[in-house]
């Protein structure tokens, strides 16, 4: 068969071909759109550039905006490259220079420009011989500054307990005196009052990759500081939907100890950890799976009795699942596993910002599970976990669930997620030399050079392409920017601040700040989980079934509107959803002049048919046949 499928690149690779080979095709569109305005231009491809130029054609009515410093997407295919040229390729071109910002003080953007000359020669201001310097449309503030501790651990300590810190004393200079870490003059120029940050949101923990922001959440989650993980993938390691996925698991193979030792540790059963290694040792020591002695108890001694009642229970639930499993598709298995364990219920008991995240990131796992069903013919819960297994090997790990933006939370993303944002306090974490700038790493097969279709740099242009996502990170901070690194991140190896900072700043402000020995983890330091501010989940305009639910039961409003808690498939309202898109596509057809016959409406019937929501395959046929 033909295939008629195409990614983003065909898109424009193909549009490309074709506007080279048809002129009459060329001319129509270049015709039709007689200007042309290219946001963002530091981040276009060799192909994309292509089509630009020849849209523009003669006429040349073009306009682009970008910044050189910015080009930070080269790992998916971005070719600074060609807003270097832009001039070259069209000698008639006009530079307007915008020097003018609103969003940092100026020591924050007098230290990004310090930093960012290092890529010279091979940035615009050199080959155009433009000034570039930022100038601040604010009031003096604070130099960035440098936090410096010993170890990884103690790295996140010092952040969380600074962000405290200005939150505990929003209206005077903050020092860090409880944490033993000495800060000189933190906050020694400017008005302490203007700048500092008045919510949760005003900070953003920025990381050079996504494996470096884990040890700053467990902290931030120990100190009940809230946050949010912004533009994060990794959604099959986030716990709750490894506790799902575990279970899918265990239904497959019961035999799988490990699967099943993290499912009967879910909180949600509340059973003794005790008593659970209690029944691990025994069944080792006996030579007996872990399953088989969930039904053994009578021969395990020392396990309480409330657990005995948990552990039985579980295990009627996966025999009972196990033997629905060739009826029911694992979407069904695993919904009826949760409502049957009230995990729902269990999070938003305490309706706290991360407890609300869990609950979207299950929904976001049984929209995977709806899409697998979609589109595979094997919808046993076996061809789903080994689906499951191969996309996981091949790495896929699909986006975590987001709150809304407006939400009162610490910000943790990844700086290629940040650009475009502004926080009032900024924190770019982990800066050692390995982890930012990373080592580089050349290609398994090397592209030849004549396949190279962009003007490469004078210098390295791994280091320079790191050093402008640097200056993206430093030019996040409206105020307040720190800049951590400590000296062991595990190994044996110390490590060596980032080149970069030094770059940035004068090289005496490196080692400003030392960290002491803190008290980590200690109880007096725990602050009570922040509760979730439902406001800003408030849609701009509500439907008529949604305020009809409200006045119904607000509670019901808020499982299904706000947390999107999915529900079994009505029958009623599947069906009736197949008629309405079968007319719909008819008498879209009726427009188009397609087939207007009874065989055609007939078979775009059948085409938008869906089996889901009933209770058998007679059921579900007699209805067909009634529609």
């Amino acid at each position: 068969p033909i295939q008629t499928k195409l990614d983003f690149g065909d898109l424009i690779n193909h549009s490309l071909q074709l506007l080279q080979t048809r002129s009459s095709v060329l001319a129509k569109y270049q015709q039709q759109f007689r200007f042309i305005l290219v946001d963002e231009f530091q981040d276009t491809n060799y192909a994309q550039n292509e089509l630009v130029k020849l849209l523009a054609g003669q006429a040349q009515n073009i306009m682009v905006v970008g910044d050189d410093d910015q080009s930070i997407y080269r790992f998916r295919g971005a070719a600074v490259s060609n807003i270097m040229q832009f001039q070259e390729d069209f000698p008639q071109t006009k530079l307007v220079i915008l020097t003018q910002n609103y969003r940092s003080s100026q020591d924050i953007l007098d230290s990004a420009y310090q930093l960012i000359t290092n890529n010279n020669p091979d940035r615009l201001e050199i080959k155009s011989n433009i000034d570039k310097q930022l100038q601040s449309a604010k009031d003096p503030s604070r130099v960035p500054q440098i936090l410096h501790a010993p170890s990884l651990e103690e790295e996140t300590e010092l952040v969380a307990r600074t962000i405290l810190d200005i939150m505990g004393k929003s209206s005077e200079q903050a020092v860090l005196n409880s944490s033993g870490a000495e800060q000189i003059g933190l906050f020694e120029s400017g008005n302490p009052d203007s700048d500092l940050p008045k919510r949760w949101s005003d900070f953003a923990i920025l990381a050079r990759a996504n494996n470096h922001l884990q040890p700053f959440i467990e902290t931030l989650r120990h100190h009940g500081i809230p946050f949010q993980l912004v533009g994060s993938r990794g959604l099959y390691t986030r716990d709750e939907i490894k506790d799902l996925i575990a279970f899918l698991r265990v239904l497959v193979d019961p035999s799988d100890g490990l699967q099943l030792f993290r499912l009967l540790g879910m909180q949600v059963f509340g059973i003794d950890p005790r008593d659970l290694l209690l029944t691990l040792k025994w069944s080792k020591f006996n030579n007996h799976t872990l399953y088989e002695a969930l039904q053994l108890f009578d021969q395990i001694e020392g396990v309480s009795s409330a657990s005995i009642q948990q552990l039985t229970r579980l295990h009627e639930l996966i025999e009972a699942a196990r033997e629905q499993s060739l009826s029911k598709n694992p979407g069904q298995l695993l919904y009826d596993f949760v409502s049957e364990i009230e995990l729902y219920q269990h999070y938003l008991a305490n309706e706290t910002l991360e407890n609300a995240i869990r609950v979207l990131n299950i929904n976001l796992f049984f929209q995977k599970i709806k899409e697998y069903l979609a589109y595979q013919e094997d919808k046993t819960v076996v061809g789903f976990v080994e689906y499951l297994d191969l996309m996981m090997q091949a790495g896929d790990n699909p986006s975590t669930a987001e709150v809304d933006t407006r939400s009162d939370a610490v910000n943790i993303m990844t700086i290629h997620a940040a650009k475009g944002l502004e926080f009032e306090t900024v924190f770019v974490v982990n800066l050692v030399n390995d982890r930012f700038p990373t080592r580089r790493r050349s290609d398994p097969i090397p592209l030849p050079d004549a396949f190279i279709k962009e003007t490469l740099p004078e210098g390295d242009e791994h280091l320079q392409e790191e050093r402008r996502l640097f200056y993206v990170a430093m030019t996040r901070a409206k105020a307040n920017l720190f800049l951590t690194y400590a000296d062991n991140y595990g190994g044996v190896r110390t490590k060596k601040p980032s080149l970069f900072m030094a770059e940035a700043l004068d090289d005496k402000q490196v080692d400003l700040t030392q960290a002491q020995e803190l008290e980590l983890f200690s109880q007096k330091d725990l602050q009570p989980a922040v509760l979730l501010d439902l406001h800003p989940y408030l849609p701009r305009q509500f439907s008529y079934s949604q305020l009809q639910t409200f006045e119904t039961c607000p509670l019901k409003y808020k499982y299904a509107y706000i947390y999107r808690i999915p529900t079994p498939a009505n029958r009623s309202l599947i069906f009736g959803q197949v008629i309405h898109r079968t007319l719909k596509d008819f008498y879209d057809g009726l427009a188009k002049n397609l087939d207007s016959g009874l065989s055609a409406l007939l078979d775009l019937y059948q085409r938008n048919w869906s089996r889901q929501g009933y209770e058998s395959t007679e059921e579900m046929l007699e209805q067909q046949e009634r529609g």
